[in-house]
């Protein structure tokens, strides 16, 4: 039998062998010599070329690298760190765990996810952790300005944080040694037309109104039962959407067993309304807070109900025609882009004129109407504060409306301004 050539010669231990350390050649390396240290806190063998034929460079190489192994080990860092892309996965199954009544929604998690893969197309997920340092992402805004021309710094801000909230767990696991990464600062210019953008005037309004109508009325004279329901359904949901001002994830999300009473009433102006009252459940609201919502438009439930299918307290208003799932998104999205062309809103996907602006657009009126701001707040689920930021030119207005009334003009009972 042959006796095996060694696999390692020319073994020379460095710093008198601590932790195994030594430099190496094989058989195979053409007289390059290799650097092995032991990494007992990861029960590895950390094994590199270094890239030279002399001994006495190959010496000083090694004591450099020994050096510096030594001082990454001395600040918490691993050597043979996880990837980026590894701590992207552990930090989303981390994060999935959240969801819940106390926690966070399905959606909430899903954007989370989209802020991380946008992370990921700036640095490349096979990167080790063991790599990057506070500074390793100071240029995200720029690469994003980069990669969406126009995107708003308040996305870009909202990314940071979730990426950072992901750093910090790292932290936390000790697969870091620092908490968070160092951003370019991001100056969010209090733009009165930006805050105004998303909203639809009265006369956009009225004309997405009186087009639903014949949309509808149009599709019921085609032998396509499925798609007509479907569009009676999405005509219901944004008359509902604009009314109640729920947001669009809660819309989705929400039950026949949340809609507490429909009642008829009587306004001060002597007119009839249906007015609906519903309980926002806790995990289905975006600021994990439960509320109730009165609002008119009781008779877009009360229609919506006569043709639904599926009418239990635990089934979704909004569901598919034939099934008792939820209305898919992606459809309604659809039907919504025909709606907006058909509506002649201009320039609504510059505008960023989307579902949403539908609660923009009810808290907008009623501000009009001179609603009390604490009242509204409480209704839509949001602060006094971030109703007055975002919608402090109507505010404005009506301060100066109330110093020009006369002292004697007692103001009417709050209501909801009926859309």
């Amino acid at each position: 039998m042959k006796n095996k050539t060694p696999w390692r010669s020319n073994k020379t231990l460095i710093f008198g062998g601590e932790s195994g350390a030594h430099i190496y050649t094989t058989p195979n390396s053409g007289g390059n010599y290799y650097f092995s240290m032991r990494i007992s806190q990861e029960k590895k063998y950390l094994r590199e070329s270094l890239h030279t034929k002399d001994f006495e460079s190959a010496i000083s190489k090694a004591k450099d690298k020994f050096i510096e192994v030594r001082a990454n080990l001395n600040e918490g860092k691993k050597i043979f760190g996880i990837t980026l892309g590894e701590l992207v996965t552990k930090y989303l199954e981390h994060r999935k765990g959240h969801i819940g009544p106390a926690g966070i929604t399905l959606g909430r998690w899903r954007t989370i996810k989209t802020y991380l893969n946008s992370f990921l197309r700036y640095k490349n997920p096979t990167m080790k952790l063991s790599e990057f340092n506070e500074n390793s992402a100071y240029e995200y805004l720029n690469f994003r300005n980069k990669e969406a021309p126009g995107i708003s710094a308040v996305t870009v801000r909202n990314e940071q944080a979730a990426i950072n909230s992901m750093m910090n767990f790292a932290f936390v696991k000790r697969h870091i040694n620092f908490q968070k990464f160092r951003f370019k600062e991001i100056k969010i210019r209090e733009d009165k037309d930006a805050l105004r953008r998303g909203v639809f005037n009265p006369e956009e309004y009225r004309s997405m109104y009186s087009f639903m109508r014949s949309w509808v009325s149009e599709s019921r004279k085609l032998d396509d039962e499925k798609t007509t329901l479907e569009k009676e359904l999405v005509r219901d949901l944004i008359l509902i959407g604009a009314n109640t001002m729920l947001r669009i994830g809660e819309l989705f999300n929400l039950k026949w067993g949340d809609i507490e009473s429909l009642s008829k009433d009587t306004t001060d102006e002597g007119s009839k309304v249906t007015v609906v009252t519903i309980h926002v459940r806790r995990e289905i609201s975006k600021v994990r807070k439960s509320r109730t919502v009165i609002s008119r438009g009781g008779e877009y439930f009360i229609r919506l109900k006569k043709r639904a299918s599926f009418t239990n307290s635990s089934d979704y208003v909004f569901t598919q025609i034939h099934q008792p799932k939820k209305f898919r998104k992606e459809s309604f999205y659809d039907y919504w882009h025909e709606i907006m062309k058909g509506s002649k809103i201009k320039n609504y996907k510059e505008r960023k004129i989307t579902p949403y602006s539908l609660r923009h657009f009810g808290i907008t009126t009623r501000l009009a109407a001179e609603i009390d701001i604490a009242t509204l707040a409480d209704i839509a689920g949001t602060s006094i504060s971030q109703i007055e930021k975002h919608y402090g030119h109507i505010n404005v207005a009506m301060k100066r409306r109330a110093i020009l009334k006369d002292p004697k003009y007692v103001p009417a009972g709050v209501e909801i301004f009926d859309l």
